[in-house]
Formats: structure tokens, sequence, C-alpha cells
């Protein structure tokens, strides 16, 4: 079916165009979103084709076994998954050209795969590993694209928004260094692959280390950040709660001197009163007294 590298050709820009339809579909039905967003959409249709045919590829027998059939002569399947790789990496290019020409990294990564798909292609070996890393790294692609529309929707600040990069950044670690490293220690102590294959597959695994350091440090500064303001947070509570005890504390002692103070009024009202009552009792009687004896002179 692709045996001719004529046939692949024409195959390539069939599928060129086909991405390019997409996006400018998207670009037509989605108008009222800017030209990533639908570029991004065109993104996450590739990555689940793409997980989708390599899955196929590796574990229904139409493909080879990428960790132990490195070198091998390509299958028209893996092929026909390479020709859609690479027509998609030629239209993603081209856009970043026009629209991100500052993406250094970016490019770079492009460059590099087109050149890589493009030289497994060409020499027809080699198909199993190439498709057994681009699965990989599919596999974290809709995690980030998801990532990008959350955010870019202002929900940046939501828990699953925080999960989402939580599941990309492990993912990306599991996938691309973890399996990633050991599977270039099996491509690179496997004879039959070609030097040039060996050096396209050690600049990929490379960009993945790359994107590994830049990820890291990302994560170690958003979650430093979250760790600072959680103990910012919970000394403003204990604060709080120590001013809170204070201000209690302060009524207490308000409200027990107040007591004092009003007792020692009673105290000296009850003294007053009885210091009034002796005074009126002695009044009393002096006046009886006085009486009695104004009494008794006139009765002389």
């Amino acid at each position: 079916m692709l045996d001719t590298l004529f046939e692949k050709i024409i195959l390539l820009l069939v599928l060129l165009s086909l991405w390019s339809s997409i996006y400018l579909a998207l670009e037509n039905l989605n108008s009222s979103c800017n030209a990533e967003w639908n570029c991004r959409i065109v993104t996450v249709i590739h990555g689940f084709v793409l997980i989708s045919l390599s899955s196929v590829s590796a574990f229904s027998g139409l493909g080879s076994w990428p960790f132990t059939d490195a070198g091998a002569k390509n299958t028209d399947f893996e092929n026909f998954t390479l020709l859609i790789c690479l027509a998609y990496f030629l239209y993603d290019f081209i856009w970043c050209v026009f629209y991100q020409p500052t993406e250094y990294m970016n490019g770079v990564h492009h460059l590099i795969c087109v050149a890589v798909l493009s030289v497994v292609l060409s020499r027809n070996e080699s198909g199993c590993e190439l498709i057994g890393t681009a699965f990989g790294a599919e596999l974290t692609n809709p995690f980030l694209q998801l990532r990008w529309f959350l955010r870019s929707s202002g929900k940046q600040d939501t828990w699953y928004y925080h999960a989402n990069d939580l599941v990309f950044c492990f993912l990306f670690f599991l996938s691309r260094i973890v399996t990633g490293t050991y599977f270039y220690y099996t491509h690179f102590i496997n004879p039959r692959p070609k030097l040039i294959i060996r050096v396209g597959g050690f600049a990929l695994y490379l960009v993945s280390l790359v994107f590994m350091l830049q990820i890291g440090r990302f994560a170690y500064k958003k979650y430093r950040k979250l760790f600072d303001n959680n103990i910012k947070i919970s000394g403003d509570h204990s604060s709080e709660s120590s001013g809170n005890n204070n201000v209690n504390k302060l009524d207490g002692s308000v409200t027990s001197n107040g007591s004092s103070v009003t007792q020692r009024r009673s105290l000296e009202v009850r003294r007053t009163e009885e210091n009034s009552c002796g005074v009126s009792e002695f009044v009393e009687s002096f006046q009886s007294c006085a009486n009695g004896h104004i009494l008794g002179t006139l009765h002389k």
C-alpha cells in the first residue's frame, strides 16, 4: 500500500490538507474564539487520534513491539500512523511561524519531530520505536491543553485546575522520564537502529528533559507559593484568635474591676446609710429628751 516514497508524499499532502481544513472549519464555526483556541482543539484531536492508533499498532499485531523490535521494517499501518503525525507537525509548525514566531523551544521541538519522522518514513524502518515515543509524548497532551483552556476561561483558581496540573506533572514524569529513560536505554543497546535514528532519538529525549526541567521549575514555584500562602493564612488566624482572647481577657478584667467598684460603692452606701441611721437615732433621742425636759419644766 505505502511501499514507495511517492505514495507516502501524496498521502502526506492529503493529510496536511485534512488538518488544515479542520482548523479552517473551526475558525468559521467557532469564530468567537481566537486562533490559538481553535488550533489547540486540533491539537487535542490529533492527540486522541495518535494515542488510539499507537495503541492499536503496539497491541494488535499491526505493528512491532517498540521495546524489543527497534530498527525493524515499518508495516503499512505504522507508515500510515507516522504520516498522520508528520502531517500534523507540518501544519502546526506553519501555524506557529505565523502566529507564535517567538516560541523558539516549540519550534525546535517541531523541527526535530519533522526531521525524525521524515527519516524514518524515507528509510522505512524504526517506525515502531518512533510510534512508541509518540504515544508517550501524546499521553500528557490532553491534560496540557485542558490546562490552557481552563486558564483562558478564568478557572485557574478552581480545584479541578490544580488537580489537572498534578495529573499532568505526574504523567509527564512517568511517561517521558521514567518510562522514556528505560525505552531509550533499550533502543540504545539494540544493535539494529542506524546512527541517524539514534541521534534523532537522543535529540527527542533531550527535548523531554528540557521540558521536564521547565515543568519542575514551574511546579516548585507554584506549590511553594501555595504553601507560603497557607502558612500566612494560618498565622493570620492564630493572630485573630490571640487577639480575641486578649479582648476577652480585657473584657473580663474590666468586668471584675467593675464588680469591685460596684461592691465598694455598695459598701460605702451601706456605711453611709448606717451612719445616717445613727445620726437619725441620736437626733430623735435628743429631741425626745429635750421635749421631756421641756414638758417637765412646764408641769412644775
